[in-house]
């Protein structure tokens, strides 16, 4: 039903920011919804849709950091589906987000993590703190994993100043 109340949002108003973003995120959580259970073409189809979406996002606005945090986790989150060198264009798609809107924490965080996959924990460390530095508005979703990740990758790296810097920051 969501799907198809978007489908025809969309044809109402084809160049809607906002509609167009809802029709990624449906897209995305059915692709987190049905991941053990489908068969692999019908996940390919979803894959194929969300980034379609995700074009006509850039269409719309070619700045929307969006759209590279977006292609950016559902290579992550998709990885099994078959796309060669997946790390190395997520890490190129979360970049590149950061560069269009350097306060995308969810982009940051992923990036953040690849890092750390790849055994680069100073450059995720250094990506983390600086990331620390923006002001978020409080009710964001996720900020609080944001900042105890960042607390973590800090204690990793054996900077238990900055952890408690950062820990005084959640408990504000």
């Amino acid at each position: 039903k969501a799907k198809l109340a978007l489908n025809k949002a969309t044809l109402w108003n084809p160049r809607s920011y906002n509609i167009r973003v809802q029709q990624f995120s449906l897209y995305r959580n059915i692709l987190r919804i049905i991941k053990r259970d489908s068969l692999m073409s019908e996940r390919k189809a979803y894959l194929a849709s969300a980034l379609s979406v995700l074009n006509r996002i850039e269409d719309i606005n070619p700045l929307a950091g969006i759209v590279p945090e977006g292609r950016g986790h559902l290579l992550v989150e998709n990885y099994d589906i078959g796309v060669d060198g997946w790390q190395e264009k997520a890490i190129h798609e979360f970049e590149k987000a950061l560069q269009l809107q350097p306060r995308r924490h969810g982009a940051r965080m992923a990036l953040a993590r690849l890092l750390v996959k790849e055994e680069y924990l100073n450059e995720a460390v250094a990506l983390m703190n600086d990331g620390v530095n923006y002001y978020y508005v409080s009710n964001l979703p996720a900020l609080g994993k944001f900042y105890h990740y960042a607390v973590r990758l800090n204690l990793m790296s054996g900077d238990t100043v900055k952890a408690k810097e950062i820990q005084v920051k959640i408990d504000e």
